[in-house]
């Protein structure tokens, strides 16, 4: 009779199982990480569309639309890295020496951070496209499917409303360059630069380093620019993060710590 290593015909559907538990793991601890985010800036919209006195119904739905697709987008990004802090939490904390041993001799781990990077990466630029998208329809009234960062920054500056020249001002100050031949690139400029290098020509250069993690144990830690990768992908998102908290005065008229605070009393 044949080996079958499974006990019964449902075993084979096992890894199945801890994949998917440990997706809903990952979304669990994404949804405390970013729930002020997803309810922020809802609010912070709403309370200027009650300040303005805008009746447009049919403006403040696209806002609406738009600024649902980018905290989609914001939450797939961030959920990635949650998987690449999975990656070093579980080596550092979880996993027996000699079974870690094991799992880097077989070279796992390579992969897994290259193709997170990927996605990270790609995901991170989509928010970035996404939420210039929202603030060019919301601050200038300009709707249009599809534009570079830097072709959507020029439609904002040729707005003659005062919150889409504070934003340009904003944005071209602290995250892209104005002029992408002649100034300092800001960390918008290289996160295009990364994520058009993975997506049309070549994987990035990673480097293996050898570290103490707390269990008091070396252990191989893949790096880029001697950053772990997901500490790399986290300054991105702290990044990101900061823009939206300045932005959102620019945008809303409103500080963040306000509406968290009125968020907090309803």
């Amino acid at each position: 009779m044949a080996f079958n290593p499974y006990k019964n015909s449902f075993d084979i559907f096992n890894p199945d199982l801890i994949m998917y538990l440990g997706l809903v793991a990952a979304q669990k601890r994404n949804e405390d990480a970013t729930k002020y985010i997803s309810r922020i800036m809802p609010f912070g919209q709403k309370e200027f569309f009650i300040r303005s006195c805008d009746n447009d119904l049919l403006y403040q739905e696209n806002c609406q639309e738009l600024l649902s697709e980018v905290l989609f987008k914001f939450d797939s990004y961030s959920l990635t890295v949650e998987q690449l802090h999975a990656i070093r939490n579980a080596k550092n904390y979880k996993i027996p020496p000699e079974s870690l041993s094991m799992l880097e001799g077989e070279n796992y781990d390579e992969f897994l951070h290259r193709a997170l990077l990927d996605n990270a990466l790609m995901e991170a630029q989509s928010f970035m496209e996404m939420y210039l998208r929202y603030v060019a329809f919301f601050s200038a009234r300009e709707k249009f499917r599809y534009s570079n960062t830097h072709k959507m920054l020029e439609k904002i500056k040729a707005s003659k409303s005062q919150i889409a020249k504070e934003a340009y001002e904003y944005l071209t100050s602290n995250v892209y360059s104005k002029c992408q031949k002649t100034d300092p690139k800001l960390w918008g400029d290289y996160l295009t630069e990364l994520r058009n290098t993975t997506t049309h020509e070549k994987q990035l250069e990673l480097s293996n380093h050898e570290v103490i993690y707390p269990l008091g144990r070396s252990r191989t830690e893949i790096t880029y620019q001697n950053q772990p990768i997901a500490r790399f992908m986290q300054d991105i998102e702290n990044n990101i993060v900061f823009m939206l908290h300045s932005m959102f005065q620019i945008l809303y008229g409103l500080t963040w710590d306000d509406a968290r605070e009125k968020i907090k009393q309803n």
